[in-house]
């Protein structure tokens, strides 16, 4: 308001004053018989330019008054259509869907993908009207004379890994990620898992304890082994400081997931032996291949494996991190394919 006040006076005052002057010159000589100014003259003259400058600085003034308060409108007008944004698409579930890798230079895993891929060659699976339960496991994908592309097993299927391969059904069937959000990206080196949204932790967690519906994929192309995810997190073990509530809050925020069950910690000695190397060394081996997040229905982020960085935080696990784009567009390019 005091701003307005003084611009509207600097332009009556200038405009009072020129008007005053311009009459004084109408009524009044200010030349000599030479034709020269007198000094009363000089004064009209400068008197009229001041005036002019007045009324030229008032003008700016309120130009640029107008243009800082568009500015602001338009600064409030986009807050507010980010504030309606964040209620109108909010965080209200959390599925993970996604395939991870087995490490291909292991002997365990080499054997028992050596047995998959005879068993594929031998063509019982061609009918699709066979019981996978009876044959030892299923087809989910195919080529057109019914070659298998991808065979999947799940633990009630014969061909599930038990006795010398039960390491890797060990850790099929525990492998999941705990998912942590941030809205600052950090150092994942610098990370520290903690379940916690206090100020320097996460400012999103949502954990996964139990693996819900892990399966193995088999494909005979790439003759590759992978664990496929597919978990629902409780809202019960959600955790949330209040950064991080809608899928607005999700672009350009730092996603970084850890394997259940990544710990350095050394077990008292009696439960050490529950603990079990092999499955421990299979288990940091493990890489992504690709992972869905599904935030809200219709509101699904697809990632490239090879768009995550692979690093390890302090405990010395991998962390598989990414900071996604600050745009729509830009997230979907995250996942070639789609």
């Amino acid at each position: 308001m005091e701003t307005d006040v003084i611009i509207t006076a600097l332009k009556a005052v200038g405009a009072v004053i020129g008007g005053a002057l311009g009459m004084a010159a109408l009524l009044y000589r200010f030349r000599n018989a030479a034709g020269q100014l007198t000094w009363g003259g000089v004064f009209i003259l400068l008197g009229i330019l001041a005036s002019t400058l007045v009324g030229v600085l008032g003008s700016i003034a309120e130009g640029y008054k107008a243009k800082s308060e568009a500015v602001e409108q338009a600064a409030r007008t986009e807050q507010l259509i980010h504030e309606l944004s964040r209620s109108i698409q909010p965080i209200t579930q959390l599925h993970v869907t996604g395939w991870v890798r087995f490490p291909s230079d292991s002997k365990l895993v080499s054997e028992y993908v050596g047995t998959l891929s005879a068993y594929a060659q031998r063509g019982e699976l061609r009918d699709p009207l066979t019981r996978p339960e009876d044959v030892g496991a299923s087809v989910t994908a195919s080529t057109w004379d019914g070659k298998p592309l991808t065979i999947e097993i799940k633990p009630n299927y014969p061909l599930w890994p038990k006795d010398k391969y039960s390491v890797i059904s060990r850790v099929a069937m525990s492998y999941c990620f705990t998912v942590y959000i941030l809205k600052t990206p950090i150092n994942p080196e610098d990370f520290q898992p903690i379940i916690s949204t206090a100020p320097g932790d996460s400012d999103w967690v949502a954990m996964n304890v139990i693996p819900s519906d892990n399966a193995l994929d088999f494909s005979t192309e790439e003759n590759a082994l992978e664990i496929r995810i597919n978990d629902r997190y409780s809202r019960d073990l959600w955790k949330s400081n209040g950064k991080i509530t809608s899928i607005e809050d999700l672009y350009g925020a730092q996603i970084i997931i850890i394997p259940t069950g990544s710990s350095d910690l050394k077990l008292p000695s009696r439960f050490a032996r529950y603990a079990s190397d092999d499955s421990d060394t299979l288990a940091r081996n493990i890489r992504v291949r690709s992972i869905m997040f599904s935030f809200a229905q219709g509101h699904e982020i697809w990632i490239d494996g090879d768009k995550f960085r692979v690093t390890k935080y302090r405990r010395g696990f991998p962390a598989f991190s990414i900071v996604l784009p600050k745009d729509y567009a830009s997230v979907l390019k995250l996942h070639e394919n789609r």
